[in-house]
């Protein structure tokens, strides 16, 4: 037998499943603000946000999305972002992609476009 209980749970999970959909449709984002300090680009700070919806008349349904979740999900963006401002405090350094140490193709000169 199905009980309010149940109900809640399962209203709870459908909740929190959206919004790990929003996270992967980008219809809320994970913004940093970095500054250039003494020691490299250090975290300034963490923002979770709505997504940006781009021309809403090329798209609709999409900008509608991005427009409900913002609110809908206004909970659980300020506990991640909470979680955020714990994990990586301001004045943490950004940890960035290191620079790909390959260098490109060396070319002979000759362009070999369009050539048979």
């Amino acid at each position: 037998m199905i009980t309010k209980r149940h109900l809640r749970i399962l209203a709870l999970v459908i909740y929190f499943a959206g919004y790990v959909v929003a996270r992967d449709w980008h219809l809320i984002v994970h913004a940093v603000s970095w500054s250039a300090g003494h020691r490299g680009k250090e975290i300034v700070e963490h923002r979770v946000q709505p997504g940006d919806p781009g021309i809403p008349l090329l798209n609709p349904m999409y900008a509608t999305m991005v427009l409900v979740a913002g609110p809908l999900y206004g909970p659980v963006r300020s506990f991640e972002e909470r979680l955020w401002k714990i994990a990586q405090p301001s004045g943490t350094l950004l940890n960035e992609a290191p620079e790909d140490p390959r260098e490109p193709p060396e070319s002979d000169g000759q362009n070999t476009a369009g050539a048979p």
